[in-house]
């Protein structure tokens, strides 16, 4: 099995906040695991796996190679990066005056956001100020204390993950009515795809093929994203029982839902719930 490889050789005038405690709080919203400012020198390498955590990278001079999920891409200045760091990624500068900010974070709802901010992780590179990055870095600096303040850090990382899926929208193309009525039929718990033709006055067949030919995925298959998306955070951020999230998110019983788990996520919900809140 791949292992993770370090050569972190980096100029005196780098700053490094490496291996931040977690809150106590296992529902946290967002959460630093990491904060930096390096200068790397020509020979800094790093290649990651499995790494539970999302990486925001600000490359404020130079360039660098980043190579994420069989990818390859050149980062230059002003370009900013917002990738899960769970599947094989490298990273290593293409000159000698390479110089970045980066923010390393987890918690229960910072999933999501990167799946709306990268569409799924196929657009990692987004747009955002360098003045609002280097703000950023100084005021969550000082946080970062023996006594990390982690509500402070979980706002101010809040504000920056709502600047990166703001830079996500503005770059899409408007979503035809139709689709965007399917889509709040889903969010407003309208959960069957013969509920929501009724309602619209279409067969399903029709919804189907519209809203696959625009997004790119079955009806079907995002009603499942949507329940185990809302099970997931009800499971983690609630003493909720199984039996009542299942009501909540379309089940009449929690068969169906312990099924969804079995197969989208190989275990319980229950199994879930503890092995997230264990941090395992």
């Amino acid at each position: 099995m791949k292992k993770s490889v370090y050569r972190i050789d980096l100029n005196e005038t780098s700053e490094s906040f490496y291996f931040l405690p977690k809150p106590q709080q296992d529902d946290a919203i967002f959460y630093l695991t990491s904060l930096a400012h390096e200068y790397p020198k020509r020979s800094y390498y790093i290649e990651r796996v499995e790494t539970d955590s999302y990486m925001i990278l600000y490359t404020s001079r130079g360039s660098a190679r980043f190579i994420y999920d069989g990818k390859d891409y050149t980062l230059t200045e002003g370009t900013l990066t917002f990738a899960y760091l769970g599947v094989h990624n490298i990273l290593f500068p293409l000159c000698d005056d390479f110089e970045f900010f980066s923010f390393n974070a987890n918690g229960a709802q910072i999933k999501s956001i990167f799946r709306h901010a990268t569409n799924n992780g196929q657009n990692i590179l987004l747009s955002v100020g360098g003045e609002r990055i280097t703000a950023l870095y100084e005021t969550l600096k000082p946080l970062v204390t023996p006594e990390v303040k982690f509500f402070e850090i979980s706002k101010q990382l809040s504000c920056l993950l709502t600047d990166l899926l703001e830079a996500n929208a503005r770059g899409e193309v408007s979503m035809p009515p139709l689709v965007h009525r399917v889509y709040t039929k889903i969010v407003s718990n309208t959960l069957s795809i013969k509920e929501i033709a009724a309602e619209l006055g279409f067969t399903p067949t029709h919804l189907e093929r519209e809203f696959k030919r625009h997004t790119g995925k079955t009806i079907s298959r995002y009603i499942i994203e949507r329940r185990l998306e809302r099970a997931e955070n009800l499971l983690l951020t609630t003493t909720l029982s199984v039996n009542e999230i299942s009501r909540r998110v379309g089940y009449s019983d929690t068969v169906g839902l312990i099924h969804l788990f079995k197969k989208e996520r190989g275990c319980t919900p229950l199994e879930f719930r503890k092995g997230k809140r264990g941090g395992k």
